[in-house]
């Protein structure tokens, strides 16, 4: 699975930045290619990068919720990552954190400097910090390479987010447009978002065990530390 939704994140990252060299060439004119490139722009909403990132973290969000149902303990904590996972699908599908420039706008004057273009990436990161916080006791108690690869998923995602955004804004102020330079930004963040977000389903994915019976299909545990 892992590989599969990488290897799809892959081909839409890259049409949309082989469409965009396209588009260039053309000067933006509304031309057929500029119509497919709209369709592919990973720096759009509501296209096909926004469907697929959209229906990642719901895959992520329903893994979680079936992971919940059959561990023995911490039940709550997995269903607090399957929604977690869900808000995050919906957030895609209707840019739910565009909304938090009213937080951000609000913590800004309190940061000792501001290196923040979009408002709404300081209220993401207060938002992510809650988050790691509430499920940190979850991921600790995880198998050692489960809880690395979930860490390994988060650090890659964030570094996309807010890291690879926030230079993406910066960018976009600096020359007073999007350039690009700006767009290859936006495509390594993109990736690295892809990249998290299958990696974090593959170690959720990790702790369940399938097995073939008689009956059916039998799904268990794996187990805690």
């Amino acid at each position: 699975m892992f590989c599969v939704i990488t290897a799809l994140a892959a081909i839409l990252v890259i049409t949309s930045g082989l469409l965009y060299l396209q588009v260039v060439k053309t000067d933006f004119e509304q031309t057929r290619w500029f119509t497919l490139w709209e369709f592919f722009n990973v720096d759009l909403e509501f296209n096909i990068p926004t469907w697929l990132a959209s229906s990642m973290w719901l895959v992520l969000g329903i893994v979680a919720a079936v992971v919940g149902v059959v561990a023995p303990r911490l039940k709550w904590l997995w269903f607090i990552f399957a929604a977690v996972g869900i808000y995050a699908s919906a957030d895609e599908a209707a840019m739910l954190h565009e909304q938090f420039y009213r937080l951000g706008s609000i913590l800004t004057p309190y940061l000792p400097f501001d290196p923040f273009y979009y408002r709404w990436v300081i209220g993401g990161i207060v938002v992510a910090i809650g988050v790691i916080a509430v499920l940190l006791p979850l991921v600790w108690r995880l198998p050692l390479p489960i809880m690395l690869m979930l860490v390994a998923a988060g650090t890659i995602f964030l570094l996309g987010a807010v890291v690879m955004e926030t230079l993406g804004g910066r960018m976009i102020e600096f020359h007073g447009k999007t350039t690009w330079h700006t767009m290859l930004l936006i495509h390594i963040e993109e990736s690295l978002e892809f990249l998290g977000v299958a990696l974090a389903i593959w170690a959720v994915f990790e702790m369940l065990i399938v097995k073939r019976t008689d009956e059916g299909l039998a799904i268990g545990f794996r187990g805690y530390r």
